[in-house]
């Protein structure tokens, strides 16, 4: 399974030859064989926690960037030091959770805890293992949290909480771990797959998952090794807290009952930092925009020229819409105006205020061109049911549509632009199209998308196409001139520089361009004469109609989309932001939040959506552990 692997030294001549650096290295090296899909390091200097991991193999995680500043970083503050500095590491071979999403990758972060598991929970017949059973948890996330709420109530003693642990949880787990305000190393295992060096003279301490790894490791680096224990296995009934500040070592027995252990326990300040690239992005200082954010200048007091330039919407209001409804309303219950209806919020609370409040009778039409979630077609039913309005579908090939996605996907792989990502959604700009032909076909004249909403502007989207887009209120077709011809131009560019985009969904391509910047718009969008307001939108809908809300995330926004994980996935991957920061900061500016909260928002709105992710790289034919590994690959923007 797993390599987990570790050392305690004093830096004073480790660190300054470059020595401790190539332990490093030839610690992750042995360690690979056990496991090559994720790799990673936490570092402990004066009770402050230093964490960098991803889903690389060694070979790749040694090269990176990252890791070469995560160890200049952690590295600098030790050479002159007397004080100790501990390491653990971990080579990962995936059996619970992704190796392309960092949360399931080690070291885990668990409250006051940071560890690496080699093994695999099977269950766990604790009081407290309901987590167990939540899959948005990895086993040795679990593991190691179900052992911090533990410690908790044994008043922060980890031997005894080792010891409840081990008795009920079933499956293998062979750890290490630090606790933030302890200066101490836990290492426990209950298969024995976990192998300890102590040399005494030198005050260092070393451990591996394999024997052979670790006397490899002694004789490359030239450590005394003595016939009478200088290495030990670590088990059920030898299993060991190791002391920073001296290297000395009390061992414990798993099996024994629960009773108190003697050993040092004195509370020290100290911090755990997850070395994060993303946080060397530069916010501005009123919104949540970052410094990669196309076109973002910031001034003198750190507001960004977003914030600085903001001129909101003009709402046409209220009585005007009631004034243009009025012209169509039908007295007879026939039906009047036609509503673009996707499942989503804005478009289930449109066709209800359209029914209930302005006493219209619409004709609903959803277009499903293959990324439809099962989630807005239960909310279209349980709308059009509870409305009693007629539903009219269209739909096209679904195979040859995700086909068409899968081909410019495995394209843009290979030559990867943000300002190419639109392009995924090419195959949902047919709406327009389809609204055109029903005005026809039904001789309903007024057409209504329930869209137009101001903090729905996403314009970093034409912005890394080079395109700085124009006050179009919401509405593709209202692109100024220049900003058409510039964007063709720079996907016409894109086709040539990557010959792979010119298959089967060219054709397509070329339609939804024009139907989306191209042809006449004359429809009405709700949301230029209403307020949008998200908390009334979300109690209408769940109170009133039962509606379908996401059970991985507060946020309501395009859950009907089965491409929006993906798509928001690449964004913040690359860029270090999605939809979410921009939705935000609109709210801010409009003062509907804070600049704290909006920061907490986003925190929550950016993490992956897993289940979503794997939904979509079933649907369109991709391999889900290679799209992330892929995707996770590309040079950042921060």
């Amino acid at each position: 399974m797993c390599g987990i692997f570790g050392i305690v030294c004093n830096p004073s001549t480790v660190t300054k030859n470059g020595l401790l650096k190539k332990y490093i290295k030839d610690m992750f090296l042995l360690s690979s064989t056990r496991g090559k899909e994720a790799s990673g390091l936490a570092i402990n200097f004066n009770n402050n926690i230093g964490v960098l991991k991803k889903g690389l193999p060694c070979d790749l995680f040694l090269k990176n960037k990252d890791y070469a500043e995560f160890l200049e970083k952690s590295l600098t503050p030790v050479q002159n030091s007397n004080k100790n500095i501990s390491i653990i590491g971990h080579t990962r071979l995936s059996t619970n959770g992704s190796a392309n999403f960092e949360l399931y990758n080690h070291p885990i972060i668990a409250d006051k805890i940071v560890g690496i598991h080699n093994g695999v929970i099977t269950d766990c017949k604790g009081n407290d293992a309901s987590a167990f059973k939540d899959t948005s948890n990895s086993d040795s996330g679990f593991l190691f949290n179900y052992l911090q709420g533990l410690s908790k109530k044994l008043k922060n003693n980890y031997i005894m909480s080792l010891q409840k642990a081990y008795q009920d949880i079933s499956g293998s787990a062979s750890i290490a771990f630090f606790v933030k305000d302890q200066d101490s190393l836990f290492l426990a295992s209950n298969t024995g797959s976990l192998y300890l060096y102590k040399d005494y003279e030198s005050k260092t301490v070393i451990f591996f998952s394999e024997r052979r790894a670790l006397e490899v490791f002694l004789s490359k680096h030239h450590f005394k090794v003595s016939k009478n224990g200088s290495i030990c296995q670590v088990n059920l009934k030898n299993s060991v807290l190791i002391d920073l500040e001296d290297c000395s070592t009390i061992e414990f027995n798993l099996l024994e009952s629960l009773r108190p252990q003697k050993y040092k326990n004195n509370p020290v300040k100290g911090k755990i930092d997850i070395f994060d690239v993303k946080k060397n992005l530069i916010r501005c200082s009123k919104c949540v925009l970052p410094n990669t954010y196309p076109y973002i200048k910031f001034d003198a007091k750190g507001v960004c020229n977003y914030c600085t330039s903001y001129n909101p919407d003009k709402l046409l209001g209220h009585t005007n819409l009631k004034s243009l409804l009025n012209k169509y309303r039908k007295s007879n219950g026939e039906p009047d105006c036609i509503v673009a209806f996707s499942g989503g919020r804005d478009s289930s609370y449109g066709l209800h205020v359209l029914k209930r409040e302005f006493n219209m009778n619409p004709i609903a039409f959803s277009y499903d061109w293959g990324m439809a979630t099962d989630g807005a077609r239960r909310n279209q039913a349980r709308m059009t049911g509870k409305l009693g309005l007629e539903q009219i579908i269209r739909t096209e090939n679904l195979l040859k549509k995700r086909r068409y996605l899968r081909k410019n996907i495995q394209a843009w792989f290979r030559s990867p632009h943000l300002g190419m990502v639109p392009l995924f959604m090419a195959g949902d700009k047919f709406f327009f199209d389809i609204a055109r032909e029903l005005r026809k076909e039904l001789k309903i004249p007024l057409v209504i998308f329930c869209g137009g909403n101001e903090l729905e502007r996403t314009d970093f989207k034409s912005g890394f196409a080079g395109v700085k887009e124009n006050n179009h209120q919401q509405r593709l077709f209202a692109f100024s001139a220049l900003s058409k011809i510039n964007l063709g131009l720079f996907y016409l560019l894109q086709y040539l520089k990557n010959p792979y985009y010119l298959n089967e969904s060219l054709l397509e391509s070329l339609l939804s361009f024009k139907s989306t910047f191209l042809s006449n718009d004359d429809f009405i969008y709700l949301y230029h004469y209403l307020r949008w307001d998200e908390k009334k939108i979300n109690e209408t809908l769940v109170k009133e109609y039962d509606w379908e809300v996401s059970d991985k995330s507060d946020n309501t926004w395009r859950i009907g989309d089965g491409h929006t994980a993906f798509i928001n996935y690449i964004y913040h991957s690359i860029a270090g932001f999605s939809e979410y920061d921009a939705f935000r900061s609109q709210q801010i500016r409009k003062g509907l939040i804070s600049r704290e909260e909006a920061l907490y928002l986003i925190e929550k709105d950016n993490m992956p959506d897993i289940e979503a992710l794997k939904v979509f790289s079933l649907l369109v034919g991709i391999s889900f552990e290679e799209m992330l590994y892929k995707i996770n690959l590309i040079p950042k923007l921060y």
